[in-house]
């Protein structure tokens, strides 16, 4: 696997991705359910949606960048050698944090995020929807409207 390059805001903006800063957003402004999922239940549910929206409409954001040099101590101890080689092939900028999301990097994503490391939000605009978590292993799951929402609601 090459280097993970971010990708501007902008360029979710355009794609119609959900983006908002505060979750109390999202429960008032869209469509939403939350989910209860174990972290196995919960990559795979992520697998399935970057399945069903295609490589080129999926993306998550990854905090790493942002943080201090010594929570990033912090985190890289928190990783197994396996997660640690996944890091190495982001590269970071502080004012980027959005990553084209593909296969390989939901397991790495979804570990953290189900054992409360660091969080990452997915976010997905062939089908617009935004994953966020973890809430003691609950997710809320936002949709751009009701139609969007039975369209995922079979397959999560």
């Amino acid at each position: 696997m090459g280097e993970i390059y971010p990708v501007p805001e902008r360029v979710l903006k355009k794609k119609g991705a959900l983006l908002f800063s505060e979750i109390e957003e999202g429960f008032s402004r869209y469509e939403h359910v939350i989910l209860e999922r174990t972290e196995p239940e919960y990559r795979h549910m992520l697998d399935v949606m970057l399945q069903i929206n295609g490589r080129e409409e999926a993306y998550c954001d990854f905090y790493y960048g942002r943080l201090s040099r010594e929570e990033q101590r912090g985190f890289r101890r928190s990783l197994s050698e396996e997660q640690l080689a996944m890091l190495m092939n982001f590269y970071f900028q502080k004012d980027e944090v959005y990553y084209p999301l593909t296969r390989s990097m939901i397991r790495f994503l979804s570990d953290i995020t189900a054992r409360e490391v660091l969080f990452s939000t997915f976010y997905f605009t062939r089908y617009p929807c935004t994953v966020w978590g973890n809430y003691g292993l609950r997710y809320p799951v936002f949709f751009k409207d009701k139609r969007t929402k039975f369209q995922y609601c079979d397959l999560i």
